[in-house]
């Protein structure tokens, strides 16, 4: 397909991202958007520690059958925007923007399809083909599917988490959702860095944010259903 130098090149930036975030920590960003996205302070929590809350996160985080991420990753020559779910067998299901180019995808058994939208066959100058393609799904290239999982599927996304999780100098009470939870920065992130996760006992991640790199939202912890592949009737094998 067309898509796949594009999307290659995508994930490759991505993979990059992910391997420097522990060490290049946060840009200066803009404090107010940072502390109004969602969340209000409440208190410094003083009952509960810090290391109470990680060890909890960790076990929760660990024993997850999967979630749900939105958001976008943002460095100099590229955006991505992520709306899937993630389950830790590795499959996945959802959309991605990188840019403006859009992509709706399953990833399931092994194999990548990629679904054949109105946007996507815009996109690229096909909209007239859309009587016959909308709906339909192409497989990927292995190759394009292992650069996706490998930027932002399951094992990079949990590697951020973990990787903001550490445990920094003071954590505060905040509201987020209407919920109870917990916010502190971690220690190798600039200042308008954070995590917010859930209150006790599970502690889930709901957000976490680095200025300038990311900005996600988790949901639906082990809720999020295993993906089916796509009917095979509804597989496109020809060329387009």
């Amino acid at each position: 397909m067309q898509t796949t130098a594009r999307i290659l090149a995508l994930t490759s930036a991505v993979g990059i991202l992910v391997a420097v975030l522990a060490g290049c920590g946060g840009g200066s960003g803009n404090p107010e958007a940072a502390s109004s996205a969602g969340s209000s302070p409440r208190s410094s929590a003083t009952a509960v520690t810090l290391t109470a809350v990680t060890t909890a996160m960790s076990a929760s985080v660990t024993a997850a059958s999967g979630f749900h991420v939105k958001g976008v990753y943002t460095w100099p020559s590229a955006r991505l925007k992520v709306d899937v779910d993630l389950l830790k067998s590795g499959q996945m299901a959802g959309s991605m923007v990188d840019d403006s180019e859009p992509l709706s995808a399953i990833y399931t058994g092994g194999r990548m399809y990629e679904k054949l939208t109105p946007r996507f066959l815009g996109y690229f100058g096909k909209s007239g083909e859309c009587a016959a393609l909308c709906s339909k799904y192409v497989l990927s290239k292995p190759s394009t599917s292992r650069g996706l999982l490998r930027s932002m599927g399951i094992t990079s996304t949990e590697s951020i988490i973990d990787d903001m999780s550490a445990i920094g100098p003071e954590m505060t009470s905040v509201t987020f959702d209407g919920q109870p939870a917990y916010r502190w920065t971690p220690p190798n992130y600039g200042p308008n860095s954070y995590i917010i996760v859930s209150a006790l006992p599970q502690c889930f991640p709901l957000k976490i944010y680095d200025p300038g790199h990311f900005v996600l939202t988790f949901s639906q912890w082990n809720k999020v259903s295993t993906p089916e592949p796509p009917p095979t009737a509804q597989i496109y094998s020809g060329t387009w």
